[in-house]
């Protein structure tokens, strides 16, 4: 059986940016793509900058390939946010073609909000 947990998707973006970026881990700095400092600011423009370059990729090679690609030229050797990881409806729909009901994808936030429910649900989901 397969449990996954997904974050909010822009909870996940927002904390990828600021700690990885401030850790210098994996990717280029955003001081080496043109942006001054790690804020709000800094972040909403590579958030949209990668976001237009996801919707371009989509219109031209279509949700799967843009979601798994990992050469494309706009990927992210020059991303300064990942944005494709948090957009699970490309993973979990392969993944529930694949696994069918031996997959279960749980919220953190509902997890948050009642950790007793949830943790009955997963343990139900793993008899």
């Amino acid at each position: 059986k397969i449990l996954v947990i997904v974050r909010n998707p822009t909870e996940r973006l927002w904390s990828d940016y600021f700690f990885f970026h401030a850790h210098g881990v994996g990717r280029k700095y955003p001081s080496e793509l043109g942006y001054k400092n790690l804020s709000a600011e800094s972040f909403d423009k590579a958030a949209r900058n990668e976001i237009g370059r996801f919707r371009d990729c989509v219109k031209s090679r279509g949700l799967r390939k843009c979601c798994f690609a990992t050469k494309h030229a706009d990927r992210y050797d020059t991303a300064v946010v990942q944005l494709t990881i948090g957009i699970y409806v490309c993973y979990i729909r392969e993944w529930k073609d694949r696994f069918g009901d031996q997959l279960k994808v749980i919220r953190l936030e509902d997890y948050k909000e009642n950790q007793a429910k949830t943790m009955a649900d997963i343990f139900k989901f793993l008899e």
